[in-house]
This record gives structure tokens, C-alpha cells and sequence, in this order.
């Protein structure tokens, strides 16, 4: 991951979460996701010549990647209501995770 963001240099955040992505080494699913948004808006930002303190990206990654495991998956059953994982195994095809 530190490879593509230190290559890349594109300044729209979404295309260097792509890029970091598809790297093989990261996986499908996992908490190494988390830090994947915060480095890449840092270094967006950085190669729009935005003033970024070196040590900026090390440090997002370093925190972000004290979010836990399966956060997400308790957000959405919080936010789901029903105690389902996804909205998909809702009885009601109307409702979803996020509504």
C-alpha cells in the first residue's frame, strides 16, 4: 500500500482508493481497509501541493488502523435495527441498513 501511495500521482482521492485496492497485497475484506481512506485523501491532497507534514500519511495510517475488526458490520446491524448483518436478510425488501 505505501508503495502506490508514494508512486502515485493522481490528486482524486477515490482513484488512489482504486489503486490501493487492487494492489495484491491487500486483501478482499479486513481491517486493513480502514486505513486506506484517510491515506489516500492525505496523499491527494499532498500531490495537489497541499502542505502536508511528511510523517501526515504514517500517522493516519497508524491511527486508523486502531479501528477494530468488524466495525462496520456492528454499524450496520446497529443502524439496521432488526438484528440482521445486512440488509438484505431483512423480511422487508423495502428496509435496509441504512434507512
Amino acid at each position: 500500500m505505501r508503495q502506490v501511495l508514494a508512486s502515485t500521482k493522481s490528486t482524486d482521492p477515490l482513484e488512489i482508493i482504486e489503486q490501493v485496492m487492487a494492489h495484491p497485497s491487500i486483501p478482499i475484506y479486513g481491517p486493513e481497509h480502514h486505513v486506506i481512506v484517510p491515506a489516500a485523501i492525505i496523499t491527494a491532497g499532498k500531490n495537489t501541493s497541499y502542505p502536508a507534514p511528511k510523517e501526515a500519511i504514517e500517522k493516519a495510517i497508524e491511527r486508523a488502523s486502531k479501528v477494530p475488526g468488524r466495525v462496520v458490520r456492528i454499524i450496520r446491524r446497529l443502524r439496521c435495527g432488526r438484528g440482521s448483518w445486512y440488509c438484505g436478510e431483512c423480511a422487508d425488501k423495502r428496509h435496509t441498513a441504512y434507512g
